[in-house]
């Protein structure tokens, strides 16, 4: 049994990986009596799947339950569950959001990862897309590096490039509906109201 769990994390962590995140969510609630190890990597996966769905409240308490219960994680995971809950936390609670991207970022991440906690962190938006950009490339499927790609474009007054961006989001991203939103924020920045309906 705990053979077949592992096999179904591996199958949905490369759904994930392709953005197939709600035949990833489905293949993780399927998994029952994992031990303990391979529960805390289930929930990651599953709050990764969650966070890229948009449903942060979802996410935030599976974070929150592994930040908790952090002994039962690789070092380089913990990291990786306090850059997603901390990126969440900047919507409600920035100042504990911005400790917890800092400390994820000195507790070492992905080379992916580091460039979007290094857009999070940045002191201006030039910088910011920078780093978003760069996460964007390191890891293609990463839908929270792409939106932050698309609002820094839009923050630096690339409206063109970041229509654009989003318009190919809206493709890759079928599951996601924010990036309709997105565009409608960047129309009506640019006064075009029938874009923005």
């Amino acid at each position: 049994v705990k053979e077949q769990a592992k096999t179904i994390l591996e199958s949905a962590r490369r759904l994930r990986e392709s953005g197939q995140w709600k035949d990833a969510e489905q293949a993780l609630r399927t998994i029952d009596n994992a031990d303990d190890a391979t529960e805390a990597m289930i929930k990651f996966e599953l709050a990764r799947c969650l966070h890229a769905l948009s449903r942060y409240q979802e996410a935030k308490s599976l974070l929150e339950e592994l930040v908790a219960s952090s002994s039962e994680m690789p070092g380089e995971q913990v990291a990786e569950v306090k850059l997603m809950l901390g990126d969440i936390l900047l919507f409600t609670d920035e100042m504990r959001g911005m400790e917890l991207i800092e400390e994820a970022v000195q507790q070492g991440l992905s080379n992916a990862s580091a460039d979007y906690a290094g857009g999070l962190l940045a002191s201006n938006w030039g910088d910011a897309k920078q780093s978003f950009h760069d996460a964007v490339r390191e890891a293609p499927w990463n839908i929270q590096a792409h939106r932050m790609y698309c609002s820094s474009l839009a923050l630096t007054g690339e409206f063109e490039k970041a229509q654009d961006h989003v318009q190919l989001c809206q493709i890759f991203f079928k599951d996601n509906p924010e990036f309709l939103a997105v565009e409608a924020v960047f129309c009506a920045m640019q006064h075009n109201e029938d874009g923005a309906k």
